[in-house]
């Protein structure tokens, strides 16, 4: 079975009303490069075998009754730079298309992370020069890393690979959590055709109260968002919940950093909100609810200093990280950074 070159390219603009300025225009080059090369999506596609062997090699850790209707699900990977994924019922079945730009960002995210955690356990006291000024040395990785990233997120150019300075175990983690991340993702769209949100026949009326941390007006339809992450978080067993919070956090995470720097359209609520209200339905108390309310709350407090910023200065100063940190410049001081890590540390390795 396969998604014709036409109802591709629609899928792809559908996603153009929550898109970034330099984004939307993006869509729409693959938009016409989708129609004029006659790219289709197709289930028996790579990319398509991986999102069946990852709910596979996962299913124990999967509601029995959601692993069913996954199973039964159309699963349609395609290799574009779309960062996004969508629901869909088609020739009465459920179809979910994912595109591969949102598992580039969701790894490039959960690398970049993981190098700076490392970096703050194995080299603390380690300094960098920039501007002629020394910095710490995690500090200098991580603007570098956050401006690729957020050039990613704008431009579609593939980012550098961070975890090429980690080691087995690391990158294994790394692996877990992307995957993670990913069975979310297919577990919240789910939610979307489960829910009856797509047919506008919500299964279900209670509307229990939303846990936000920022203050956004919600419409009907971005409550939505909210209902399918609920139904994504409680699509896994009891024992695991709180551990996926760390693979949500790798999805949720870039989204939570560009919308700090730049708000077009309001298709959704803001991550960090889903976070928020994802973060409350864990066991209060818990170490692993405790670490990601800290997490939340850390967010927040940036996308609310950035807002005071822009008030203060009566200007925009979205992608203002591009300004601290161009790009090049970027690029090459992670290199440099990587290649003095190997150098002197080693491999980033995670504990056992």
């Amino acid at each position: 079975m396969s998604i014709s070159s036409n109802e591709l390219a629609d899928i792809v603009l559908r996603t153009k009303a929550g898109a970034l300025p330099g984004e939307a225009s993006r869509l729409q080059i693959t938009v016409d490069t989708i129609r004029h090369s006659n790219i289709t999506a197709r289930l028996d596609s790579p990319e398509s075998a991986w999102l069946r062997e990852t709910i596979n090699a996962h299913r124990a850790i999967i509601v029995p009754e959601v692993a069913d209707l996954l199973s039964e699900t159309d699963l349609y990977g395609t290799d574009l730079d779309c960062i996004n994924a969508c629901p869909r019922f088609a020739e009465g079945r459920r179809q979910v298309v994912l595109f591969s730009g949102l598992l580039r960002v969701i790894r490039c995210y959960a690398e970049l992370i993981t190098v700076l955690n490392l970096l703050s356990t194995h080299r603390p006291n380690a300094t960098f020069v920039m501007d002629g000024a020394e910095k710490p040395e995690a500090l200098a990785f991580s603007m570098s890393g956050f401006s690729i990233l957020s050039d990613y997120l704008i431009s579609g150019r593939v980012p550098v690979t961070f975890g090429e300075i980690l080691g087995p175990r690391a990158l294994a983690n790394v692996r877990n959590g992307c995957a993670g991340a990913a069975l979310f993702v297919l577990a919240h769209e789910l939610g979307h055709l489960h829910l009856g949100h797509i047919l506008d026949q919500p299964e279900r009326s209670e509307r229990p109260p939303l846990s936000l941390v920022l203050d956004e007006d919600i419409d009907e339809y971005q409550r939505t968002e909210f209902e399918a992450d609920e139904f994504a978080y409680f699509a896994f067993a009891d024992e695991i919940r709180e551990l996926l919070m760390s693979s949500v956090l790798f999805f949720l995470g870039p989204q939570s950093f560009i919308e700090a720097f730049a708000r077009a359209g309001k298709s959704h609520p803001f991550a960090v909100n889903r976070a928020a209200h994802l973060a409350k339905l864990m066991n209060e108390g818990s170490a692993a609810a405790n670490t990601v309310a800290q997490i939340v709350e850390s967010q927040a407090q940036g996308f609310r200093n950035l807002a005071e910023r822009r008030a203060a200065n009566g200007n925009d100063i979205r992608f203002r990280i591009h300004e601290t940190m161009p790009v090049d410049l970027a690029h090459r001081f992670v290199q440099d950074i990587k290649e003095r890590v190997v150098r002197e540390t080693g491999l980033l390795e995670a504990g056992e």
